[in-house]
């Protein structure tokens, strides 16, 4: 089938008989950003065709902001869950961590139990009036909810009854801070194997060693990777890195040019784990699809820009260098170029009297964008909507340009 844009493919789904096959031969990724493209309404279509581990990852994605747990974000999925099969959520709900499915209810029940002291018909009045078992009473703090979590606490309670005490008594005892520190513990081990690192890790892909060191501390991209294998020989991977890559790019080029569905497989994978690391490192929310396409956008914008440096233009020798670089290393290359281009720059207004405002416009609204923590192209200069990352090598020979430009009216001036 080939990489197909969120909206072909979902196409491509609906045509089919039994979808469910196709649907859950994607990886985790593609499946939540294909989520994430669609509308609400044919997300859930999706959702209803998810495997248990692909819904776990919208879990580990949507339930949290930073390191905690988002109220919000749960109480929006609790609600999704509660419409999806009963048996796709049984099984989900006895896959989830424990701890994770504890700490999530814990905001919108009030579990209670009996007191033994105490007859039932004196203390029924005090009880909430929701039980399946005479054992545990549950309240709703959160009348929208309520239907949603008794389709839920009605799933697990039929799908595992022993586990269903487990929780509700877990529930009914008071949540404890170590069930939310083990949840994100075990939400930290499941990303890092998707490529969220940690926030440390993570900035390792912005340090200035400069470009010579780069390619010389870099490996080769390994030639001998396994290439995901599909019980559907047709289910090729969605591949969503590598459809957000503009056409025009050099980078989009030579993945036209290749010919083998390994290099192409690594590719989007490494993208896909670039692009996390991105997210983690400049704190983007992986659950807004706007900061999905943001960090996409800017990998490939400064791979664009490595290729086209490293490769002087030429499609033949970029894709050759596609093919036996990282993709990390060539991103770190496009970043120290932009480093580079910077440090002239601040090399520049030093020597210049009267500072970055004397420069008049459009130079002094560019440096600006460029002197930032994470350095930005001014694309407002040029009619775009507002700055943006660097995505191409013109445009740093641009901004030299106009650094050449003012330096020589200086020297005129000087005279």
């Amino acid at each position: 089938m080939g990489p197909l844009s969120p909206r072909a493919f979902f196409g491509v789904i609906q045509s089919l008989n039994r979808p469910e096959a196709l649907v859950r031969e994607l990886r985790e990724e593609d499946f939540y950003y294909l989520t994430k493209a669609l509308s609400e309404e044919e997300a859930l279509q999706l959702l209803s065709l998810a495997s248990t581990k692909q819904l776990q990852h919208c879990a580990d994605l949507e339930f949290w902001k930073k390191d905690m747990l988002y109220s919000d974000g749960i109480a929006k999925w609790l609600d999704i869950f509660a419409q999806l099969p009963i048996d796709q959520v049984q099984d989900l709900l006895t896959t989830l961590d424990p701890e994770l499915l504890v700490a999530m209810l814990h905001p919108f029940l009030t579990v209670k139990t009996r007191n033994a002291d105490v007859d039932y018909v004196e203390e029924s009045d005090t009880l909430p009036a929701y039980t399946l078992e005479d054992v545990f009473y549950v309240d709703f703090p959160a009348p929208s909810l309520e239907d949603s979590l008794k389709a839920l606490l009605e799933a697990l309670y039929e799908a595992d009854t022993n586990y269903y005490f487990t929780v509700m008594e877990s529930l009914a005892c008071g949540l404890s801070s170590d069930f939310e520190e083990a949840a994100l513990h075990f939400r930290r081990a499941r990303l890092a194997e998707k490529g969220f690192p940690c926030f440390e890790e993570a900035l390792e892909i912005y340090q200035d060693s400069g470009v010579r060191h780069i390619l010389a501390a870099s490996p080769v991209a390994p030639r001998d990777v396994e290439s995901p294998q599909y019980d559907d020989p047709d289910a090729a991977p969605l591949a969503y890195p590598l459809k957000t890559i503009p056409a025009t790019s050099l980078f989009r080029q030579c993945l036209d040019q290749l010919t083998d569905s390994q290099d192409r497989d690594r590719i989007s994978s490494e993208l896909a784990h670039l692009a996390n690391k991105i997210i983690v490192a400049d704190s983007l929310d992986p659950s807004l699809y706007e900061d999905l396409t943001k960090s996409l956008r800017k990998a490939s914008g400064y791979i664009n820009i490595a290729l086209q440096e490293l490769g002087d233009g030429e499609p033949a020798a970029a894709t050759d260098l596609l093919i036996n670089r990282h993709i990390e290393t060539l991103f770190r290359y496009g970043f120290q170029s932009i480093l580079s281009l910077r440090r002239e720059a601040m090399t520049f207004v030093r020597k210049y009297e009267g500072g970055i405002e004397n420069l008049g416009y459009p130079l002094a609204t560019i440096l600006r964008e460029l002197f930032k923590k994470r350095p930005l192209f001014a694309a407002n200069v040029r009619g775009e909507s507002k700055p943006r990352d660097f995505q191409d090598r013109e445009e740093i020979i641009y901004i030299r340009r106009l650094l050449d430009d003012s330096s020589l009216e200086q020297a005129w001036e000087d005279v």
